[in-house]
C-alpha cells in the first residue's frame, strides 16, 4: 500500500492496512488483520496515536481530528444503518486505548457511548426496558468514573470528545505509567 496521509488520524478499518501496531495500537491492527482475514469485524474505525501524543503535548486534541470523526461516525451510520446519537436506531460507539503492546485495564475506556435523552427510548425500544436501562446506566457510571464529569453531556459530539480526551489522559495515569515501567 502506498503512502498514508501524515495529516489524517482517523482511518477507517479497510483503508488501515499497512500501518503497524505503532501507529494504530494493538487493538487496531488486530481488527485490520481480522477485516483482511474476511472475520466478521463490527464497524469500527482508528485514531491514531499522533492524535493522542498531541493531546499529551498540547493538552488539547488536535483540530483536523473533528472533520475526520464525523467522517468515520458518517461512516460507521452508513455501514449499519443507524445514527450517532440518534431518537431511532442509535449507533452506540466504545473509545478504547490501543497502545503498540497491551496494557490491560491500564488505561480508560468507554462503552456505549452516544446515549443520551433523545437516544435513549429508541434503544430500549430495541433491545427491552430492563436491558436499555441496564446499558444506560453501566454508560453513565463508566463515563462519570473516567472523565470526572458530574453530569453527562446530552450532545453526543461532546461526550466523543470527551471520551477520547480521556483516553488519551489515562496513558499517563499513576497505573499505566508504572505497567510500562515494570
Amino acid at each position: 500500500m502506498g503512502k498514508k496521509n501524515t495529516r489524517q488520524l482517523v482511518f477507517l478499518l479497510r483503508e488501515a492496512d499497512g500501518l503497524g501496531k505503532s501507529v494504530i495500537g494493538g487493538k487496531g491492527f488486530g481488527l485490520v488483520e481480522m477485516t483482511k482475514l474476511g472475520l466478521p469485524v463490527p464497524p469500527a474505525f482508528a485514531i491514531l496515536a499522533g492524535a493522542s501524543r498531541a493531546f499529551l503535548e498540547e493538552g488539547m486534541l488536535p483540530k483536523r481530528l473533528e472533520w475526520q470523526l464525523r467522517r468515520g461516525i458518517a461512516d460507521l451510520e452508513k455501514q449499519t444503518g443507524r445514527k450517532f446519537g440518534g431518537r431511532e436506531r442509535p449507533v452506540l460507539v466504545s473509545v478504547r486505548s490501543g497502545a503498540k503492546v497491551s496494557m490491560p485495564g491500564m488505561m480508560d475506556t468507554i462503552l456505549n457511548l452516544g446515549l443520551n435523552q433523545a437516544s435513549r427510548k429508541g434503544f430500549a425500544d430495541e433491545v427491552g426496558e430492563t436491558q436499555g436501562a441496564t446499558v444506560q446506566s453501566l454508560f453513565e457510571s463508566g463515563f462519570r468514573k473516567a472523565t470526572g464529569a458530574a453530569e453527562i453531556p446530552e450532545d453526543p459530539w461532546t461526550q466523543l470528545r470527551l471520551a477520547i480526551a480521556t483516553v488519551c489522559r489515562s496513558w499517563e495515569s499513576p497505573r499505566a505509567v508504572a505497567y510500562r515501567k515494570a
